[in-house]
């Protein structure tokens, strides 16, 4: 499975150089990076107005790193392969990180990487709720994506390996595949 950890780290140095970073990971993993600046309060606002442009919309997930204190199964920010000083910025506000993925965009990555996506039927969505999971909904459906042996749901746990553990989109999902018992 492969990381974005070495993007992290040289979006930082960016960022403290000039006071913000932007990067796009996989074409569909959107990181804005605001150090402590005139523009740091504001940051959220940019980024999500710089990923509204660049094709994002409201259905597309937009986390902070510090959300992660809130989600018990993510990685904690000492966790992160990152320059220690670095993890203290996050800790004590000195930087952000808004990271934001295109849905539409990582659906387009997984095809052309070889990988069957398609939209989940009611009759599928409705199951898979009933049963107690919580499929993530794009434009009102579920996503499926498979490798011809294997399939799985688009959930809220991918979106976690993706923002939090800093695994790179497209990578995590083959990898999930690959490790799974056929269907």
């Amino acid at each position: 499975m492969s990381d974005w950890d070495e993007e992290f780290i040289a979006l930082l140095a960016r960022a403290e150089e000039k006071g913000w970073a932007l990067d796009v990971i996989e074409d569909c993993l959107f990181l804005g990076c605001y150090a402590d600046t005139p523009m740091f309060h504001g940051s959220h606002i940019a980024f999500n107005l710089w990923f509204d442009e660049c094709g994002g919309d409201a259905e597309s997930p937009r986390v902070r790193m510090m959300d992660s204190i809130r989600a018990p199964l993510a990685l904690p920010i000492f966790s992160r392969h990152i320059p220690v000083e670095n993890k203290f910025d996050f800790l004590f506000g000195r930087k952000h990180l808004c990271m934001a993925l295109s849905v539409g965009e990582l659906i387009r990555k997984c095809e052309e990487a070889g990988l069957i996506v398609r939209r989940g039927t009611n009759k599928e969505t409705s199951k898979l709720e009933q049963s107690g999971v919580k499929p993530y909904r794009y434009k009102g459906k579920s996503i499926i994506i498979g490798d011809g042996s294997n399939e799985m749901v688009l959930m809220d746990g991918i979106f976690m390996r993706i923002f939090f553990h800093g695994q790179k989109p497209v990578s995590t999902i083959k990898a999930i595949l690959s490790a799974s018992l056929p269907t």
